[in-house]
């Protein structure tokens, strides 16, 4: 296999392992962004914009972009605000590979304009279900920060049954919790009693929110609105995992005095050297089916 160069821009911890794993995986990687600033422990670390921009002339480098790719739209996350989103295609190769989480279509776009391919690490299914795990993870220890009540013996209420809810609500169950799942289509409803929770429909009119110490919502959609939270107890937690803006009136919570906390990018927060390695992966296997 022929392991090509490998240039990473801007990023987090997950970064700063992944490109620790494809190192000793034979990769050469080329690194630039904040999180690499105190970790120069070779001599591919970049400083400059210019030496970025070198190194992407270069043949055969891949391109890899954190997860997410940006926070503010225009530059790139963990670049230290240095790179821009359209600097970036102009120097691109065909055939260069770009990676990257949650990749902006613009972005996108101008890649497959260069004759360039995307991968976005995001669609991988198998990045998906890896990363649930770590986000279930990540959840319960928001939520035991924040809790006034131990897990165990506790009520659980788990929004929706995809990959993180079933992922998260049978760690819950590890954990002691009384878990319910609320989820709209009824054969997860019935994965979920396969898996020993209670399941209801999403018939929030129905629903006593006061009954749970712990409410986690996986919903990338408005469902826990004012007047579901009026119901909840002053001692609830909600933990909301959903792509942003999340799925919770945040202005009612904090009217209410109801504890609410937006959490994206758990796998980073919690689990950065599985994460990392996890995305390394993707880039390993697609070089084994270029080669």
């Amino acid at each position: 296999m022929c392991k090509r160069e490998i240039l990473m821009i801007g990023g987090d911890d997950r970064q700063y392992y992944m490109a620790q794993h494809l190192r000793k995986s034979g990769f050469t990687v080329w690194v630039y962004g904040t999180v690499f600033e105190d970790k120069r422990e070779n001599n591919n670390y970049l400083r400059t914009k210019s030496e970025v921009f070198a190194v992407m002339e270069r043949e055969s480098v891949q391109v890899v972009l954190p997860v997410p790719v940006t926070v503010d739209g225009k530059t790139v996350k963990g670049s230290g605000g240095e790179i821009y989103l359209e600097e970036i295609c102009p120097h691109m190769k065909e055939k260069d590979i770009l990676y990257g989480g949650n990749l902006p279509e613009p972005l996108r776009c101008d890649c497959e304009m260069k004759q360039g391919q995307c991968r976005d690490f995001m669609k991988s299914e198998r990045v998906a279900l890896l990363n649930a795990v770590a986000t279930a993870e990540g959840s319960i220890a928001e939520a035991c920060t924040l809790g006034k009540s131990q897990l165990t013996g506790s009520n659980c209420l788990v929004l929706g049954y995809g990959r993180c809810g079933e992922v998260l609500a049978d760690k819950l169950k590890q954990f002691g919790g009384n878990v319910t799942v609320m989820e709209r289509k009824k054969i997860l409803r019935a994965r979920a009693g396969v898996h020993g929770h209670q399941a209801c429909d999403f018939e929030m009119e129905k629903v006593k929110p006061g009954v749970y110490a712990y409410i986690f919502n996986t919903v990338p959609a408005l469902v826990i609105d004012e007047a579901f939270l009026q119901k909840c107890s002053e001692d609830t937690v909600i933990i909301d995992i959903a792509s942003a803006p999340g799925g919770v009136d945040y202005q009612a919570a904090q009217r209410l005095k109801i504890t609410a906390k937006l959490c994206p990018g758990l796998p980073g927060k919690y689990a950065p050297k599985t994460a990392g390695e996890i995305l390394a992966n993707v880039i390993i296997e697609n070089e084994k089916e270029l080669s």
